[in-house]
């Protein structure tokens, strides 16, 4: 009986995840030879992704020998850029892994992205990665890249572009360790007064 109130306790600091999504991109597809604007919104798997302020994003056509990375993908269109990934309807989410290539096959030097994330506590947290190629390679992020209502990354010379943002919307709220603490003392407490009885 011990055991499984602390195995809640447990459970309840960890937050529970809903199935992954992926924000592929393929709606995008198409065998133009050039790029297409497409605003500043893109929604899909339950997520969305803001370009801000006053950008835009942009995605290569199949055709494109200069900007396509071998798949449908999406990419800031303006220097410094903000690109804001969110929930649809807000939520706390974990960001697992995200696509990376340089935005151009003629590009050279290396093109620094800096993620940065907010808890739903508060707290920042940043990763950066240094893309250095032309062609989709996957970063994972650090296993704390959880319980987020947001993350943030900005456009920097030479540019990137973007596929397959891997993401997991949490289904329940996550307790901070010292209340999960607390609520399994509580537990164990009600057992060990039950069991007087």
């Amino acid at each position: 009986m011990k055991k499984t109130v602390i195995l809640a306790a447990a459970a309840m600091c960890a937050g529970s995840a809903a199935a992954e999504s992926v924000m592929t991109f393929e709606s995008l597809s198409s065998s133009i030879s050039s790029r297409q604007n497409l605003g500043s919104l893109y929604t899909e798997a339950g997520f969305q992704l803001f370009a801000e302020p006053a950008s835009n994003f942009a995605t290569a056509g199949a055709n494109d020998a200069v900007f396509y990375a071998g798949s449908s993908a999406l990419h800031n269109a303006f220097l410094s850029g903000d690109t804001r990934l969110t929930r649809v309807g807000g939520g706390a989410f974990s960001f697992l892994s995200i696509k990376l290539s340089m935005l151009s096959s003629l590009a050279t030097g290396t093109a620094p992205v800096t993620f940065e994330g907010t808890t739903s506590g508060g707290q920042t947290l940043t990763h950066t990665v240094v893309v250095d190629h032309f062609g989709f390679v996957e970063y994972t992020l650090p296993a704390t890249w959880t319980d987020l209502t947001q993350v943030r990354w900005e456009q920097q010379s030479a540019f990137h572009q973007f596929d397959d943002v891997r993401v997991s919307p949490l289904t329940d709220p996550i307790i901070p360790a010292p209340h999960a603490a607390a609520m399994g003392v509580l537990g164990l407490g009600g057992l060990a007064a039950r069991r007087r009885r």
